[in-house]
């Protein structure tokens, strides 16, 4: 029943002042905790609080942390593996790239979902995120979750490989290692 944190931000055209409580020494959350208890299928993992109502308003179950890119904690990650599918989502900036993929690792090491991360489109410049991807881009859902979502980690399809020889091994090694006499 108490405040563990709150956070007032004015509206974004407005500026971007935060107001905090406490002023100092607050650890970073999840919002939203009770989101976890719901989710039946798919969970967005997102960046900032802005960019999670952008998402529910769209009908898409989304948490994100209170204190930016890097802050997502393990036991959240513990927590959201149980969900069917994990997408995360960032913004298109260096910590928004950096804090995904650290939280990916997170949520795929030893968990039982489906992780995929969802890279924006580059039109929507160095700083783009969800809620640009919505309302400055036109942006879709199905898109989101469709075209811009890929497996993580990564898969490579191996079918476009053929086997090589023993003899084609050797001949490829022979230009990378030095003899020595």
């Amino acid at each position: 029943g108490n405040y563990s944190y709150f956070k007032l931000r004015q509206d974004p055209a407005d500026g971007d002042e935060k107001i905090t409580y406490p002023k100092s020494g607050a650890e970073a959350q999840l919002y939203d905790w009770e989101m976890l208890e719901n989710v039946n299928g798919s969970l967005m993992v997102c960046e900032g609080e802005l960019d999670r109502l952008a998402l529910i308003s769209k009908g898409v179950m989304a948490v994100t942390s209170t204190h930016g890119a890097m802050t997502f904690k393990e036991q959240w990650a513990e927590r959201i593996q149980k969900c069917g599918k994990v997408y995360v989502c960032f913004d298109l900036d260096d910590a928004g790239r950096k804090g995904s993929e650290r939280v990916a690792k997170m949520v795929e090491n030893g968990g039982s979902c489906e992780t995929y991360m969802v890279t924006l489109p580059s039109e929507l410049g160095e700083h783009g995120d969800i809620t640009d991807y919505f309302v400055k881009f036109g942006g879709t859902v199905e898109d989101l979750f469709g075209k811009y979502a890929k497996p993580y980690p990564e898969r490579i399809d191996v079918s476009q490989f053929s086997p090589i020889s023993a003899d084609q091994l050797l001949d490829t090694l022979g230009l990378t290692i030095k003899y020595d006499a």
